[in-house]
């Protein structure tokens, strides 16, 4: 019976902690490295080097606040500008990451970034 609680707390305690859904201009310093979903609109998409799929990067923004994204993704179909995106990755500072933003064609991403694994998009002004 010891062996059986011992497992279960193991167990319990090495469930990953849910994501956090943050609007982008709540972004703050301890959101840096942390898994994270954020929130805004898309503009200023562009596509970086020759790479299939695309490597991407985006400025998501709300409230006056924005932040530069990078995907190595694909993105869905409603993605462009204008259109409201939900985001999942980590806020870091690029020159903690310079070296692979580089190599993946992202040398002109300078500041505050979001590291992409996982972007929706949509039309609705409500998503």
């Amino acid at each position: 019976m010891r062996a059986v609680w011992l497992l279960a707390i193991v167990a319990c305690s090495t469930r990953e902690a849910p994501i956090v859904l943050k609007d982008v201009d709540r972004l703050g310093e301890a959101d840096r490295h942390e898994l994270i979903r954020i929130h805004g609109s898309i503009s200023a998409a562009r596509a970086h080097g020759h790479f299939s799929p695309a490597h991407i990067s985006f400025t998501l923004s709300r409230e006056g606040h924005a932040v530069t994204v990078v995907t190595k993704d694909i993105v869905p179909d409603a993605f462009r500008d204008g259109s409201r995106a939900i985001v999942t990755g980590r806020y870091v500072r690029a020159d903690e990451v310079r070296a692979a933003l580089d190599a993946e064609g992202f040398r002109e991403v300078s500041g505050d970034v979001f590291l992409a694994r996982d972007v929706r998009a949509s039309l609705d002004p409500e998503f």
